[in-house]
């Protein structure tokens, strides 16, 4: 079992553990009783054999021979318990409800999330990339972290997403909380981030240490009559290999990494929960706690390492509660600048969270390009209408000082063909004074009909009393002279 144990370690790049020693031996245990070829990775020719022989595959992830899960990872890991009923929502391993993201993790942690032995498993990666897109999301108020973990493995993943929680929570106020079944070791770090943790009475946390191992089997080797020669440029390229004695540099070496580990763990947790102070932290030895004990010593709750005791639906609406009357001073995160390290699957609330934003924006760009044609429109028309105002008043101005001038446009006005198939509209312009060109328009005006736009001086005609529906006069000659003497005769004139 030591060996597995081993094996199972250097499957995660050989990193130290951030894990219960007996949380671990049991892990390894089960994994061996789920699949007796875990801790070995198939050759092809063993899975062409299994083939044949019609041999049930092994669960193991990492086998070439698998195909997908049936279903995606990131929503087998989208937590929604049965006391939220149905989840509004689903995100990238998260679920939505009233307003909280709710996500877990009840397995030990990777460094790089991953399936293993039939089993979805969080890594850091796959932890910051769900909580990323959760406080992205406007419709997020807070985050309800549930955690059964023992702990993982030791990676820098857990050093970034620590700071990544402590900022996003001082950067836009909304809450992060961890309600904790099981929060030992690399969990903790995690959970001690949180602005709250609660635990049940009989839960644990804590276990606030670091540990790797090294294995001697040079007597098994000799028992076995196995030599092993190496072959290296520097005798320090096998230090910690199993098939030698470990010298006292190399164990100063592995043990100087570990307390650098623990370093930067206990130094995240002060950071986190500032009453956890780095002496109080040695004094708990890197041991795990439950969270109510009749002795003050052994209690998670007296050592400050959670806040409350407490069941995890009651802790859920207290959460829920909170973010729904303090949700003003909430400040939307900006996008991630980083990319996920996984590449994980986006999911309907990763789109920006609105389908409908592309086609407000192509409405509210029409309707801008509209309003500056609408402009440049009515400018020119506002031209128009000044330059023809110019002439009309031009026109007025030298009928009114040339009599004669007035008296040729009268005459013309007269004559005209217009004027022949309008007569009332001809005395109309006599009498005002228009000269041919503006009679011309107006008659051309008045016989657009239909849909034309509305013409002041046809709706002016079309109401006046004195004026009835134009007629087809018998003699037009005669009556253009009539008409020539009635406009003469109101204008103080005599006729010619």
């Amino acid at each position: 079992m030591h060996g597995n144990l081993h094996h199972l370690v250097s499957r995660n790049m050989g990193r130290p553990v951030l894990m219960e020693r007996g949380a671990l031996e049991n892990y390894v245990q089960r994994i061996h009783a789920i699949d007796a070829q875990a801790f070995t990775r198939p050759s092809r020719f063993d899975a062409i054999i299994r083939k044949l022989a019609g041999t049930p595959k092994p669960a193991m992830a990492y086998d070439d021979d698998y195909g997908p899960p049936p279903v995606p990872y990131d929503q087998r890991l989208a937590y929604a318990p049965r006391y939220i009923g149905e989840a509004d929502d689903t995100g990238y391993c998260w679920s939505l409800k009233d307003g909280i993201a709710l996500m877990c993790v009840d397995t030990p942690l990777l460094a790089h999330g991953e399936e293993y032995c039939g089993v979805a498993h969080h890594g850091y990666d796959t932890l910051l990339a769900g909580m990323r897109e959760a406080l992205s999301d406007v419709r997020v108020k807070g985050l309800f972290l549930k955690s059964d973990s023992p702990g993982g493995v030791a990676a820098a993943g857990i050093m970034t997403l620590a700071k990544w929680m402590r900022d996003i929570q001082s950067s836009t106020g909304k809450p992060i909380w961890c309600f904790s079944e099981m929060a030992c070791s690399a969990m903790y770090w995690i959970a001690g981030q949180s602005a709250r943790i609660a635990s049940g009475p009989l839960d644990y946390t804590g276990s606030i240490g670091c540990y790797t191992v090294h294995e001697d089997i040079t007597g098994a080797y000799e028992k076995w009559g196995v030599k092993i020669t190496e072959f290296a440029v520097y005798e320090n390229k096998t230090d910690g290999a199993p098939w030698k004695g470990l010298s006292e540099e190399a164990a100063a070496d592995i043990l100087a990494d570990v307390q650098q580990i623990v370093r930067v763990f206990a130094a995240d947790i002060e950071a986190g929960r500032p009453q956890l102070t780095l002496a109080k932290i040695a004094a708990l030895k890197s041991k795990s706690f439950m969270t109510e004990h009749a002795e003050p010593a052994r209690s998670g709750l007296a050592l400050g390492l959670v806040d409350e005791i407490t069941n995890e639906e009651a802790f859920f609406a207290a959460l829920a509660d909170q973010v729904s009357t303090a949700t003003s001073g909430i400040i939307p995160p900006a996008a991630p600048a980083v990319a996920r390290a996984n590449q994980p699957k986006e999911q309907p609330m990763a789109k920006a969270a609105d389908p409908q934003a592309a086609i407000r924006a192509a409405a509210i760009k029409k309707a801008e390009d509209d309003l500056v044609r609408l402009r440049a429109e009515d400018a020119t028309a506002a031209k128009d209408d000044e330059e023809e105002n110019d002439d009309e008043t031009a026109d007025d101005e030298t009928t009114e000082d040339d009599p004669d001038k007035k008296k040729d446009e009268n005459e013309a006005i007269a004559a005209s063909a217009e004027a022949k198939a309008h007569p009332q509209m001809a005395l109309a312009a006599i009498s005002s004074g228009q000269t041919l060109a503006q009679f011309k328009a107006s008659v051309a005006a008045a016989g657009k009909g239909g849909g034309a736009a509305p013409n002041a001086l046809k709706e002016a005609l079309a109401n006046a009393k004195r004026l009835g529906p134009d007629a087809v006069q018998a003699d037009a000659s005669a009556h253009g002279k009539a008409l020539l003497a009635d406009a003469q005769k109101r204008s103080g004139k005599p006729t010619a």
